[in-house]
């Protein structure tokens, strides 16, 4: 009688570890799914936010130089006599140009690598204040010079090219190519920024 109690005591403590181990395999696995699917998330949450900042990069860099281009003016001109033009308002002063395209490598067809945008003020009256726009290898990305201050605009702009058309002097055609470079959570985001900019003043045209 004894000896019987003995057996089955053993049989259920062998039970008993089996049952342990089984759950023990499913609460791992279980564990690993929810490792799995907060991994998962996390990674659409970072991709979803690298989106996001390439595209504020693309708005920021759009904004700014429409809104250089959009101040552009004729430059206030005082002739001999005291008279007051703006530049191009008077024939002699015709060939005065506030924007210019620069090309930098001598190769017109893929477009030019540099704008120039000028602004003029009235008070002090005259007063020039020069905008460049062009990529420096160097300094890391897209310069935006100001009166021959260079400053790093945005080190995600990898390719800059201007564009003027020959059938309409007033317009600069903007290619710009803008990367947010990968890290250990997310791939490399990439846009082609392409856009067109026309000057809006009757004495003002594009200088190529």
């Amino acid at each position: 009688m004894q000896a019987v109690q003995t057996v089955k005591s053993t049989r259920n403590r062998a039970y008993t570890l089996i049952e342990i181990l089984v759950t023990s395999v499913i609460m791992v696995i279980i564990g690993g799914v929810i490792v799995l699917l907060l991994r998962h998330h996390v990674n659409m949450m970072q991709e979803g936010k690298r989106a996001i900042e390439l595209q504020h990069e693309v708005q920021r860099v759009l904004k700014q130089i429409s809104n250089d281009f959009r101040r552009v003016n004729s430059p206030v001109i005082i002739d001999q006599k005291f008279n007051i033009w703006l530049g191009g308002e008077n024939l002699a002063e015709l060939e005065i140009s506030p924007v210019e395209l620069i090309d930098a490598d001598d190769d017109i067809t893929n477009g030019t690598e540099e704008l120039i945008v000028r602004h003029y003020r009235a008070d002090p009256l005259g007063e020039e204040r020069v905008v460049r726009y062009y990529l420096d290898e160097t300094l890391g990305g897209m310069i935006r010079e100001e009166n021959g201050e260079p400053k790093l605009f945005s080190d995600n702009v990898t390719e800059l090219k201007f564009m003027g058309d020959k059938e309409d002097l007033k317009k600069v055609y903007l290619t710009a190519n803008i990367v947010i470079p990968e890290t250990e959570l997310t791939k490399e985001k990439q846009e082609k920024l392409e856009a067109v900019f026309r000057l809006k003043s009757d004495f003002i045209v594009v200088k190529q």
